[in-house]
């Protein structure tokens, strides 16, 4: 399925959360510009919030 998580430090918005994946999948050379990605994350600041938010970006 070509699924690769990417662990990443904490940080306080999804959009920050999805730059952060989309970075570090791109230094690594998991993705390459024009890929497109899945990004699933969960929003901190809801104490009983599990993964809430589904980002599709083309890189």
């Amino acid at each position: 399925w070509g699924v690769v998580p990417v662990l990443g430090e904490e940080k306080k918005t999804s959009d920050e959360i999805t730059l952060q994946a989309v970075e570090k999948a791109l230094h690594t050379g998991i993705v390459e510009k024009g890929d497109t990605v899945v990004i699933i994350s969960s929003n901190k600041t809801v104490p009983t919030s599990g993964t809430d938010t589904l980002n599709i970006r083309i890189v």
